[in-house]
Formats: C-alpha cells, sequence, structure tokens
C-alpha cells in the first residue's frame, strides 16, 4: 500500500487515519472454524505509484555515485532514485519534491465463526486473525527542476533539505511501527447485509482494510512529519533551532502518546528497543 508525498513546499497538514486493530485471544466456543493461511503484498494505488520495478527503470542520477557515507546509508535504505523532472515540479509550484511509497508484505492465519443472530435477525461473523513474517519497505524519488545544477551539489541546502526528508521515512522508528503488526492478534467484526457470502476471499478483503487503516496511519503520521520539517526549516532555507531535539522527538515515544496515535501501545515494545545513538547516526546528529 503506498502514498506518495511533496516536500520542500507548505502543504495542509494530513490528519492522522487510524483505528485501533482489536486484540483477542479465543474464538466462542460454539464456532464453527476455518482456517487458511495467506500471503499478502500490499502496494499503493495512489497518484504516483512506485515500486523496486518503477524505480530501477529510473537510470541512476551519477551524484548518487559520490554522495556522503550518512547520506549513501540513506539512498541504500529508502531506495532513492535522484531525477530531474522540470513538469513535476513545475505543476506543484516547487524546485525539488520528495515522493515516498512503502510496501508492506505479510503471512496471516485467520478463523471465521459465525455470531447469534441479534434481535432484529442480523448476521455478524467474527474474524480472528494473526500476523506473522511482516516484512516493510520504503522507495523514494527525489525530484529536481533541470535548472538545478550545483557544482557541489551535496554541499546544496536543498539537496540536504530533500534528504532530510528521506531521513524522516526511513526513520527506524516508522519501520518499528509498521512492523508491530507482526505477532498481532486481531479480532474483526463484520455485520453482514443480506446476499453477502462469507468466503475465504471475503476474510481476506476485510482483514486487508484492517491493515490498510495501519499503514494510513503511518503514512499520514510521516506526512505530518515532512510538513514540521519544512515549517521549522522555511523549506530549507533556514538552519533548524534545535535540529537534535527535533529529530529524536519525531517517532517518540512521548510524542506519539500526546498525539494519541491509535498504535502507540501496539508498537510500544518494538520502539523502546531502538537506541538513541542508533537515530543520532541516522540523522547525523551530534
Amino acid at each position: 500500500m503506498l502514498s506518495t508525498f511533496f516536500s520542500s513546499f507548505p502543504r495542509n497538514v494530513s490528519r492522522l487515519l487510524a483505528t485501533m486493530l482489536g486484540i483477542a485471544n479465543c474464538l466462542p466456543s460454539f464456532a464453527q472454524d476455518s482456517q487458511r493461511i495467506f500471503s499478502q503484498d500490499r502496494e499503493s494505488n495512489d497518484a504516483f505509484k512506485l515500486s523496486k520495478e518503477s524505480l530501477d527503470r529510473s537510470p541512476p542520477n551519477p551524484w548518487l555515485l559520490d554522495a556522503p557515507p550518512r547520506l549513501a546509508r540513506l539512498i541504500d535504505r529508502g531506495n532513492v532514485r535522484i531525477v530531474g523532472d522540470q513538469a513535476a515540479v513545475d505543476a506543484a509550484g516547487r524546485t525539488a519534491l520528495t515522493i515516498f511509497t512503502f510496501s508492506l508484505e505479510y503471512r496471516m492465519r485467520f478463523r471465521m465463526s459465525e455470531l447469534p443472530r441479534d434481535k432484529a435477525g442480523t448476521r455478524s461473523m467474527q474474524i480472528a486473525v494473526s500476523y506473522f513474517e511482516v516484512k516493510s519497505d520504503v522507495f523514494h524519488k527525489v525530484l529536481l527542476s533541470n535548472r538545478f545544477q550545483p557544482l557541489k551539489p551535496w554541499e546544496s541546502a536543498l539537496l540536504q533539505h530533500e534528504f532530510d526528508h528521506v531521513a524522516i521515512s526511513t526513520d527506524p522508528r516508522m519501520f518499528a511501527i509498521l512492523r508491530s503488526l507482526n505477532g498481532t492478534k486481531a479480532t474483526l467484526m463484520r455485520s453482514l447485509e443480506a446476499g453477502i457470502k462469507v468466503t475465504d476471499a471475503w476474510a481476506k478483503d476485510e482483514i486487508e482494510t484492517s491493515v490498510k487503516e495501519l499503514q494510513q496511519a503511518v503514512e499520514s503520521l510521516v506526512r505530518h512529519y515532512y510538513v514540521e520539517l519544512d515549517r521549522v526549516s522555511s523549506n530549507g532555507l533556514v538552519a533548524i533551532e534545535d535540529r537534535n531535539r527535533f529529530f529524536l522527538d519525531l517517532f517518540s515515544e512521548e510524542n506519539l502518546a500526546r498525539n494519541q496515535f491509535a498504535y502507540f501501545e501496539q508498537a510500544q515494545k518494538n520502539l523502546k528497543a531502538i537506541e538513541v545513538e542508533d537515530l543520532q547516526k541516522h540523522y547525523g546528529l551530534p
């Protein structure tokens, strides 16, 4: 499932989109179960579709060969391509913009149980699902005006600003939140309208919808932080007043709790495992 985001110039802050996955230990004893194991690969259908295949079709920019070590790590971790695209930046009214997209792969095991009808005779299904072998990745394109031809590109404030965006969308804590789906057990309750056939395909669609909510929540969080970066740096024109504090606060437990991020408790264990030193290295902080 993918999302895209334009950076460098101000945009309205996207609202966080999320709902909690319910946790369940078991199904009622009267339920008749069907259990299946599926592998699911998810990618988005948003306006800009990025994947490893599409990125590989973009010829590598020669600048990438001379990137300093920290940025070289970001380029590798974020599957980054730098592309001259005058039409795209002109359409966005910008000099540069960064597009990111996530992929999320997982396997799932689920059981379906029909619950007793309510007084109105409405049928309901309970889907108990567990997720495992969760993998996630992120892909980027940094789009630049063809007029941007600096002699020393990696010393330019514009390119450094774009890679601050890339750093946000490759933050280890972001991946920790996405991968917190691994090992999760959830119960999905669904009322059935007349004529709906309960099949494995139907259950997979319902499960897919619930996973999409997690990914949309993380995507919205990254968009929000992209906008905050543009705000505090005046779109890369000024130095961030407290760079260390700004980047360490992103995706922090305190920040997520303060903003009532819906998947905070689910991700908390994964977040605690990330060392401050790793974050400082990721962002090039002292």
